[in-house]
């Protein structure tokens, strides 16, 4: 990217995991909430001071990131302390809005890390002591977690729960991230392009089950057992509106309905919390404020396909090799490839200078607030939009998330 366009690339470390987003709440001022964005808050303050210094103009930064680092600058986004900070953002597979109940998340990883915490203290032979206290209380925990090494903290958390989970209520997104979207009580200057993949949820399927979704060598399913994994995403309860929505007529067709309960992961994680935060913010812009443009990923690497099964076509990440060049640089990629990535580089690097993406062929990137559809990112299909996609979201989005099962936290693996 640096070398064909003219821009300065910054990169920035945040503290992750228990390090980063543990929260015991209001009564435990030593463990303050949403320690890694304050981080990355941080990073974009030394940015703007000193940037200058490196040939940046301060008052024209971009800030872009990928899934946690997608959510994270969401969030900045709907933040007054990082208002200013940067001019335009790039939004690649992921929001706030992946955390669909922010309120009862907060509450459920309090719990979870008390209970993990408990366990490694536990097992920890240096730390006998611990056997003997509960560990329920937050100061208890925090003088367990005194007591470990990094690594007996990291090895003693379940990597299977979703443990990046942002705090509602403190300075840095004092309002719960729908609120302020509603009220527009965000800085409405800021551009915005924003994203996902086609296929976003198939690495992760394999949490529900790895044999049936199998990186490799995925076994066939039944309707029965479709409609079973479907269950595990949304409550029983509206389990027959979700499978006709994603299945239709009652079919053993294998690939098809796999493919199906992929999409259905896919749109509850990222498809559609993604362009729904599009929308939403959008909507509050005016004729004065940013621009929102959307893109729809769908090229699949050719340095995949001879890896994973063709089942989990554009999965999560899929985008980053082709932002960063390595097609140009790296064996294994085919010509589209390379042609790819020189468009989405020009995309992410003209977007940056002046707030839209350039011409895909003769076709020009319309702005959400004119017309809710994504661009297509693939050779073959250049030009293309994609509303389908897009339109469900919106459609679905009110149903869609009051009916997500309390399952789906207690396996997913991101």
């Amino acid at each position: 990217m640096v070398p064909l366009h003219d821009v300065i690339l910054v990169t920035m470390n945040y503290r992750l995991n228990a390090f980063g987003f543990i929260y015991f709440g209001a009564n435990e001022p030593r463990i303050p909430p949403n320690i890694g964005l304050q981080d990355q808050l941080f990073a974009l303050k030394w940015v703007h001071e000193n940037i200058q210094m490196f040939g940046g103009d301060p008052n024209s930064v971009t800030i872009f990131g990928e899934s946690a680092g997608s959510m994270s600058i969401s969030a900045h986004l709907l933040s007054p302390l990082s208002k200013g900070l940067f001019k335009r953002a790039i939004l690649q597979s992921g929001t706030v809005y992946i955390d669909h109940d922010l309120d009862t998340l907060i509450t459920d990883s309090w719990k979870l890390y008390n209970t993990r915490l408990l366990l490694i203290t536990v097992k920890s032979e240096p730390f006998a002591y611990a056997q003997t206290k509960t560990c329920s209380k937050s100061e208890d925990v925090l003088e367990c977690m005194q007591n470990l090494t990094t690594k007996e903290i990291l090895d003693g958390l379940d990597n299977r729960v979703v443990a990046f989970t942002f705090t509602v209520g403190d300075t840095l997104l004092p309002y719960e991230p729908s609120k302020i979207l509603a009220k527009g009580l965000y800085d409405n200057s800021v551009d915005l392009l924003l994203g996902v993949e086609n296929n976003e949820a198939s690495m992760f399927m394999n949490a529900i089950d790895p044999i049936a979704f199998d990186y490799f060598s995925p076994k066939p399913i039944s309707f029965r057992e479709a409609t079973n994994f479907l269950e595990r995403i949304f409550d029983s309860k509206s389990i027959d509106y979700f499978r006709e929505l994603y299945f239709g007529t009652e079919t053993n067709n294998s690939d098809y309905l796999r493919a199906q309960l992929e999409r259905a992961y896919s749109d509850l994680l990222f498809v559609c919390p993604t362009y729904i935060f599009g929308h939403q913010y959008a909507s509050n812009l005016g004729t004065k404020g940013g621009k929102v443009y959307a893109y729809f990923h769908t090229q699949r690497p050719k340095a995949y396909l001879s890896f994973f099964n063709e089942w989990m076509g554009t999965f999560h990440s899929s985008d980053i090799p082709y932002v960063f060049g390595l097609p140009l640089i790296k064996s294994g990629y085919s010509q589209k490839d390379i042609s790819l990535s020189r468009e989405m580089m020009k995309i992410w690097t003209h977007f940056a200078e002046n707030g839209e993406p350039p011409m895909a062929g003769e076709t020009k990137w319309k702005p959400f607030q004119e017309k809710m559809s994504a661009m297509v990112l693939n050779i073959d299909d250049w030009g293309k939009t994609e509303t389908e996609r897009v339109e469900f979201c919106r459609k679905e989005w009110d149903y869609l998330y009051p009916h997500v099962s309390k399952k789906r936290n207690q396996s997913s693996s991101f």
